[in-house]
């Protein structure tokens, strides 16, 4: 028997019952790694079954976000997204991002904007040569066309099991890790990379 189509739908029915909630449906669906190995898919604190959080796969995300999509315009209403809570960036006087934390607020704001050279201030650049620049900044314009759902950093950490990741509130000197962009219809894992006491992303 294939269960596979149910569990897809139940994912989906979580992610449309968090959407209604206070909370914002990309925090709420977390997906855990139990001490076993096994799996475990779950709206609660993943601590609460002794589990580490995952980040969700970028392929299931995608599926999910667009199955999301098509179930708030068949009825009718808007999906929540960043430009529409009010976000503001942070001053270009104030500098860089010193953690990543700083990083993924600095790109939710910058795409609340929907203006791409507020993004580029959080891209890494150095070493990249003209052309490939400009490939990356047109590709970065494509994606502020997009609503934005949220924007989460997850740090790397290696352990028996491999390389793994894990939601942080800050980073270190040592960190690294992946900031998780979650649109209406994809998501998108940027690479964090740290640059002369700074953090960056980059594809």
């Amino acid at each position: 028997m294939n269960t596979r189509p149910h569990f897809l739908a139940a994912l989906v029915w979580l992610i449309v019952a968090l959407a209604s909630a206070p909370a914002p449906a990309a925090g709420g669906l977390q997906r855990c790694q139990a001490r076993d190995g096994s799996r475990i898919y779950t709206d609660r604190a993943c601590a609460s079954y002794g589990a580490q959080p995952l980040p969700l796969p970028a392929d299931l995300l995608n599926r999910l976000a667009r199955e999301q999509a098509g179930m708030y315009s068949t009825a009718g209403v808007t999906t929540p997204t960043l430009a529409n809570a009010g976000i503001g960036r942070r001053s270009p006087a104030s500098g860089c991002a010193r953690n990543a934390r700083q990083l993924s607020l600095d790109l939710q704001a910058a795409f609340a904007l929907g203006d791409v050279n507020r993004i580029a201030e959080s891209y890494h650049w150095a070493g990249l040569p003209h052309r490939q620049g400009q490939q990356i900044l047109q590709r970065l314009q494509q994606l502020t066309r997009r609503p934005l759902l949220d924007a989460q950093y997850f740090a790397a950490t290696i352990a028996s099991s491999g390389l793994s990741f894990a939601p942080t509130a800050t980073a270190t000197s040592d960190d690294a890790g992946i900031v998780q962009l979650r649109f209406q219809d994809q998501v998108v894992d940027l690479t964090v990379a740290r640059y002369a006491g700074c953090y960056f992303v980059r594809f």
